[in-house]
């Protein structure tokens, strides 16, 4: 054997920054499952989150407008206004919640598994004889 070779050649640059490539994009794949439950438990909490927020400025609003006209009737003109204005405001912030949670919803539907693996994972709730679930 002469002394300038080798038994085996050595890798080239290329094969190894192809070989090293490989090796992250392989790595990257299975963090990228990961990171797209995350994201989408993440939207669907958000969605939730924004329906509770919703329902919650929903029945406020219903009570300034009872205080407002409570109060509009006992003779309390700029009470009764006060309260009509903070309704209206209670009433804008529900319609926000509303068009927030419908976004959040559809970014959540986006990135759903399309395989329910998650449904296996649950078991189903008893049912009694007549199809009607059962109670916990």
């Amino acid at each position: 054997m002469l002394s300038g070779q080798r038994a085996f050649p050595a890798p080239s640059r290329r094969s190894a920054c192809a070989w090293l490539l490989t090796v992250a994009a392989a790595g990257c794949l299975g963090g990228c499952h990961a990171i797209t439950s995350d994201v989408h438990q993440y939207y669907s909490q958000m969605a939730v989150n924004y329906k509770e927020a919703e329902d919650k400025a929903r029945f406020q609003a219903s009570m300034s407008e009872s205080e407002s006209s409570m109060l509009l009737k006992a003779g309390e003109i700029h009470k009764a206004s006060r309260a009509r204005k903070e309704a209206e405001r209670l009433k804008e912030w529900a319609d926000r919640c509303a068009h927030q949670k419908e976004r959040f919803k559809k970014a959540a539907e986006k990135l759903e598994p399309p395989d329910d693996s998650t449904k296996g994972d649950q078991p189903e709730p008893a049912r009694e004889a007549d199809g009607t679930p059962g109670k916990p």
